[in-house]
């Protein structure tokens, strides 16, 4: 412990402050990233030195640090290297809870009273009986793993509260006693409990007295909302927002006028979803409210077959400026209703363009004969996955991204070939991953002209593509696929409702694998 106690003294003091905010974290928990890092920003814990830098930015440097420096284990990265989440060691832990103090206070079943007024409260489902016991003058922070009505009658009174993150719960009314905490910069009410329940969470008018509102995260979103309210949180920087799937799988709320006022939050850096409008007015919902968000992370774009007036509406997304976006989900769903002709889906795709720096791309229900180029030109780009198009026969190149390491096309009823081939037997020189699932017209890898290649004859041999880092192919219902590419690394291969066989024999492993 006193050497652990000599690496938290070389801390910055916004660091320390940062580090003992940990304590509020069960041992041994998966600790979200950018949750931590929204947390620290509701606290005040996070100063830019520049009016260039962002606090998300230094809330990501501080995370490396603790990382580098073992205060933070076990990362856990995504496909394109970004981090997600990570966890403390115990001993790390037990540091933490010692130079937390009183003030910060983690309340579980063996809890038996509350010490000292502290200022920032985690308390378990079985510890929620103390939540009266706690000083309202001083509390900052209060997690709820458990809660009723009756509980949040008690936390309409934590006038001074700046971070409450409640817990699953069958909840379906926030009171509108909400609004009396005007010191409030972060609000979870991130419900997944009941999945498979219709049940809308219903906010009332009063959170738009939460001007200081940084982060705002909800299971559902209802109409009002973004009508009544959005525009009035002008500090908020993270809007996340999801649906609750009904029984059948479709969303329950898919609502006329789609995300309203949106445009107007100059401070907005994450946003989950934006979801088009489908009003005949075409006033409310449209592209062109993401045209002056600076964005970052993760977006999805859904309901674009809503899509109206594609040449007005589409014009300004400006996506292409974007540089901080990681990843973009396209998302034209398979309803019949729709108003948007297969003609202009290539020119609102085109308008769809994003920054090169994307590294993960998702197309759900893309209508249209041809896809942009502009796919091509991703070249930071690690992850593409294609689904459901209807009519799509061929794709521009792909080959040559030189850090594409995962492909998955499922559902592209229509394509033909995977890529144009040039005359170089080497391709895709990253990709570890290849999906393809569903293609019931898909012949062959490469198209020369208006030939593709579909047999196992010399000549296709000679010029054979090479994927020369690939370990997992799966391959199911393409039953015009008769060929496969050279793998000489691969480790999984799972073929299923197709008549390809390998050019070269695969490991014993690798059989075992095939069906």
């Amino acid at each position: 412990m006193p050497i652990l106690k000599l690496s938290y003294q070389n801390l910055s003091p916004e660091m320390r402050q940062c580090f003992a905010y940990c304590s509020l974290y069960p041992k041994d928990s998966k600790i979200y990233k950018n949750e931590l890092i929204q947390l620290w920003m509701a606290q005040g814990y996070l100063k830019c030195s520049t009016k260039k830098q962002h606090m998300e930015d230094v809330g990501n440097k501080f995370v490396k640090i603790f990382l580098m420096n073992s205060f933070f284990q076990e990362a856990e990265k995504g496909i394109y290297g970004e981090i997600i989440s990570f966890k403390m060691h115990d001993l790390m832990h037990d540091l933490a809870m010692f130079v937390a103090g009183n003030d910060y206070c983690y309340l579980d079943s063996k809890a038996e009273r509350v010490e000292g007024r502290p200022m920032h409260v985690s308390l378990e489902s079985k510890a929620i009986h103390l939540l009266n016991s706690l000083d309202a003058s001083r509390l900052r922070t209060l997690m709820l793993w458990s809660y009723t009505e009756e509980n949040l009658s008690v936390v309409s009174n934590l006038k001074y509260l700046r971070i409450l993150k409640m817990s699953p719960s069958s909840l379906c009314k926030l009171s509108s006693s909400v609004g009396r905490l005007k010191h409030l910069r972060y609000l979870d009410m991130s419900c997944k409990i009941y999945p498979y329940k219709e049940r809308q969470i219903s906010l009332p008018k009063s959170i738009s007295n939460l001007i200081f509102l940084q982060t705002l995260k909800l299971y559902e979103w209802d109409k009002e909302f973004f009508h009544d309210s959005i525009t009035k949180l002008v500090n908020l920087r993270c809007l996340d927002v999801g649906y609750l799937p009904t029984v059948t799988g479709r969303m329950t709320l898919e609502h006329e006028d789609g995300m309203v006022g949106l445009g107007k939050l100059s401070s907005l850096q994450f946003l989950s979803t934006f979801v088009v409008g489908n009003s005949q007015e075409r006033k409310h919902g449209t592209l062109n409210e993401l045209k002056d968000l600076n964005l970052r992370g993760h977006l999805e774009i859904k309901h674009l077959n809503w899509v109206r007036e594609v040449a007005l509406e589409s014009q300004d997304v400006n996506l292409k400026e974007k540089s901080r976006l990681q990843s973009l989900h396209l998302n034209w769903s398979d309803e019949k209703e729709s108003g948007i002709h297969n003609s202009d889906s290539l020119q609102l795709l085109e308008s769809l363009q994003p920054h090169r720096n994307l590294k993960q791309l998702k197309v759900y229900g893309y209508p249209g004969v041809v896809f942009s180029d502009w796919l091509s030109f991703l070249t930071n780009i690690v992850d593409i996955s294609l689904f459901y198009f209807h009519n799509c026969r061929y794709l521009p190149p792909l080959e040559r991204l030189p850090y594409l390491k995962s492909l998955e096309i499922r559902s592209l009823y229509e394509l033909e070939c995977i890529y144009l081939e040039d005359g170089s037997a080497v391709t895709f020189p990253s990709l570890e991953i290849l999906k393809l699932r569903f293609c019931p017209k898909l012949r062959g890898w490469w198209r020369r002209g208006d030939d593709i290649n579909y047999s196992k004859d010399s000549h296709n041999l000679s010029i054979a593509p090479s994927f020369p880092r690939l370990s997992e192919l799966q391959i199911s219902y393409c039953p015009k696929l008769t060929c496969l590419p050279t793998f000489p690394n691969i480790k999984d291969l799972y073929l299923r409702d197709c008549g390809v066989e390998p050019y070269s024999n695969p490991p014993h492993s690798v059989y075992e694998k095939i069906m």
